[in-house]
């Protein structure tokens, strides 16, 4: 369900500056299940949402790159292998992906900060470094609809929160389970979307990490901290 209407989504993407937006931990090996072939070109595997927002740049390498189908090709027969296919793509630099980074400095910096309420040059004006999708695990205090395989199906009363929250899209909304909860939101947003869009503050975007680190490109190659 979108979270943002469409010309605030214009405004976001134009501050994201052509960068690769996705969730980034660490690849789980028993998702490799039985497979015994050899992980293509020495690729390092990182496990990521299923969603994902990048250019259409991007788009076209992964579509057209052989290694990138191979990879696709190996990943398919793994558990959930939607889960680790934006991350690892991105993640390593090697593969030439326009915006590509260093998946292995991203996790350190993770890890680096855990710990912390804020992860320092991670998140940015309480923004978290994913913006792509909302999706709430494993939360029943925090979940005011309903936790369905492990994530929180949303009810009425979270719709203050997902009316304020950064990201493009929140995951998920069953119209079998307090279906206002989808035609409230779905109203706010249209309603939204027929207001002067002034007031809609997009520069924080343009702070996140990957959308910084596109505009000093050697440096997003580095593995210089961002």
């Amino acid at each position: 369900m979108p979270l943002k209407t469409n010309r605030e989504m214009v405004r976001i993407f134009k501050r994201l500056n052509g960068s690769f937006n996705t969730e980034i931990s660490e690849y789980q090996t028993e998702r490799l299940e039985k497979k015994n072939k050899t992980i293509p070109f020495g690729i390092r595997l990182f496990k990521s949402s299923i969603s994902a927002t990048f250019s259409r740049k991007s788009a076209n390498f992964i579509a057209t790159d052989k290694r990138v189908l191979e990879i696709l090709d190996f990943l398919n027969g793994t558990n959930v292998p939607d889960e680790s296919f934006w991350a690892t793509i991105a993640g390593n630099l090697e593969l030439g992906m326009p915006y590509s980074f260093n998946g292995s400095k991203w996790l350190e910096i993770i890890h680096e900060n855990k710990n912390k309420k804020q992860l320092p040059n991670i998140q940015t004006s309480n923004l978290p470094y994913y913006i792509s999708r909302y999706q709430l695990w494993y939360d029943k205090n925090r979940c005011k609809g309903k936790i369905i395989f492990g994530s929180c199906a949303f009810g009425i009363g979270d719709l203050p929160i997902l009316l304020r929250r950064p990201e493009l899209v929140a995951h998920k909304l069953y119209l079998n389970l307090e279906a206002a909860s989808f035609f409230c939101l779905f109203k706010k947003i249209r309603d939204r979307a027929l207001d002067p869009i002034e007031n809609f503050d997009d520069a924080k975007y343009g702070q996140l990490p990957c959308a910084k680190a596109t505009r000093d490109f050697s440096k997003f190659k580095s593995n210089t901290q961002y």
